[in-house]
């Protein structure tokens, strides 16, 4: 039996992957079929970057790594009269990075292209990404599931009592694709070609429900995406407390003259001490504004203060700085009040370049943390982000010594929180399990310092139990404001609260029944958070 795990091990299975890799759809195909003779589960895992269990195999299951699924795909039964120059379709296993490269391409005909939104990092596959709901920033701009126009999945369906192994191409009720073109090609397609296993569903609400269908309704071969004319960003950084961006954070992100793209980082502990234009008590917080310039030639890559540190970061473990957070806390804010400070000096605070550099601001695995995310009400937001930095003020204590979570140590010792927070706005998603399905939402993303690769296995445990006793405090109290969780990030949603919160999962369940009715593509998120098993 193999062994699986994120890219922080903070999710850990044993499975067996499947040999040799997927590099087409008829290796898929096999790979799901064999799964279904052996009555095993199967997953497709991407890069791990969730930290969440939406990709986490089942315990003695197998997994399937699309890494070589990342090509550019044609399509050849487009609807008579569309104007498909902006659709784009790839295999599920290509990487934001790479579907940028490609689109970005000078030597594209047609010219070069862009997604309209990203996320803040870009080593995360399409296909988690669009089945999470993954959003960047901007109230004009829906998450990226919603840029997809068809998503084609291999599923397994019963016929006549026995379970089929097929391929739904699912779109809208008025999709991209001729259907009487493309039934005629699949009639005559031979019975050993991949296209042979091939069904159209045009259905809003078949549609709706699966995009955003977190794994569970078969493993995504590919997508189309709806894409746009490539574009530059300019970004302006500001730097200011949370008392002055408190009166304002919700009409700079409302406001369509403000910008398209807009953001906020919160470092959530008060200064112990002046530093430069900050006085003891300031909570520093620094803003992103970012508006569409002209194209030019040669994107400048981000030009940023000391990426030597981040590097280092990545090289020597995360360890050392998740220990100064924890044991020197003057000397941390310190120097995180003085590195916000200088992103917004006028040597950083303006940058210039193509969208989908500007939009990248997340290193990803080079610095290791733990995070949960939680959507909530735009209204809402500056009473969470008071309440975030109200615990953190009452209940943040240092322990006497390295005492880390046991059965005899004080709630109040585990309130030392490690990393800023991220404030972003999403527009409305017109999927069923989109977090902001029934209106456009704020997110807060809380991250944790993480530092796996310095300490033995009890004392990584022992942190771990700290680190998700905070998450669960915290997004505890932000469901209290009508909150709920990004699905690739940490949650504590029970199966009656996700009831409660997406009124349309009901179709999802019944796709799930549909296309997974032996629990092929079923897994822990399936079983413990849907309540589906």
């Amino acid at each position: 039996m193999g062994h699986w795990e994120n890219w922080i091990e903070e999710q850990r299975v044993d499975a067996d992957k499947v040999r040799p890799r997927p590099k087409d759809l008829s290796a898929l195909i096999e790979a799901v079929e064999r799964a279904v003779a052996d009555g095993v589960r199967v997953r497709a895992v991407g890069s791990g970057h969730s930290s969440s269990a939406v990709a986490k195999p089942s315990e003695g299951g197998r997994y399937v790594d699309p890494g070589r699924l990342d090509r550019e795909l044609t399509w050849g039964w487009y609807a008579e009269g569309l104007d498909a120059s902006h659709l784009v379709r790839v295999e599920a296993g290509m990487t934001i990075e790479e579907l940028n490269d490609e689109l970005d391409d000078r030597r594209r005909p047609g010219g070069r292209l862009a997604v309209p939104v990203l996320g803040s990092y870009d080593g995360q596959k399409i296909a988690g990404v669009t089945s999470t709901a993954t959003h960047g920033s901007g109230l004009r701009h829906k998450p990226l599931s919603d840029a997809v126009v068809a998503i084609e999945n291999v599923v397994v369906e019963m016929v006549a009592g026995k379970p089929e192994v097929r391929v739904y191409r699912i779109e809208p009720t008025d999709g991209v694709t001729h259907r009487k073109s493309f039934e005629a090609a699949v009639n005559k397609a031979p019975t050993e070609s991949p296209l042979s296993r091939y069904v159209l569903e045009q259905d809003d609400e078949i549609f709706y429900a699966a995009v955003v269908g977190l794994g569970c309704l078969g493993i995504t071969y590919a997508v189309t995406l709806r894409v746009r004319d490539a574009f530059w960003l300019e970004e302006t950084r500001e730097v200011s407390t949370w008392a002055q961006l408190k009166p304002h954070l919700v009409t700079r992100a409302t406001d369509p003259a403000n910008a398209e793209y807009f953001d906020a980082l919160i470092f959530p502990h008060p200064m112990l001490e002046d530093v430069g234009p900050f006085q003891v008590g300031d909570v520093v917080c620094l803003t992103h504004r970012r508006v569409a310039v002209p194209v030019e030639d040669h994107p400048p890559r981000r030009n940023d203060p000391k990426p030597w540190a981040d590097e280092l970061a990545g090289i020597f473990g995360t360890g050392i700085l998740e220990q100064v957070a924890l044991r020197r806390r003057r000397s941390h804010r310190r120097t995180i009040a003085k590195e916000l400070a200088e992103r917004a000096s006028p040597r950083y605070a303006r940058q210039r370049s193509a969208s989908h550099v500007i939009m990248k601001t997340s290193l990803g695995p080079e610095v290791r943390a733990t995070s949960c995310e939680m959507w909530l009400p735009i209204d809402k937001v500056c009473a969470a982000i008071d309440r975030i930095l109200a615990l953190v003020v009452a209940n943040e204590v240092v322990p006497p010594h390295d005492l880390w979570l046991t059965d005899d140590v004080d709630d109040r010792y585990h309130w030392v929180h490690s990393s800023p927070i991220g404030v972003r706005f999403v527009g409305q998603s017109s999927h069923y399990l989109a977090p902001s399905h029934d209106g456009p939402k704020a997110t807060i993303e809380i991250p944790l310092l993480m530092s796996t690769r310095i300490l033995s296995g009890a004392e990584r445990r022992e942190r771990e139990q700290y680190r998700m006793r905070m998450l669960k405090h915290l997004a505890k109290e932000l469901v209290a404001l009508g909150a709920r969780p990004h699905w690739g990030q940490r949650h504590f949603f029970e199966t009656k609260s996700v009831r409660e919160h997406y009124p349309r999962f009901d179709r999802f369940e019944a796709l799930y029944r549909r296309f997974n009715p032996l629990q092929t593509f079923s897994n822990e998120l399936s079983r413990d958070v849907l309540g589906l098993d």
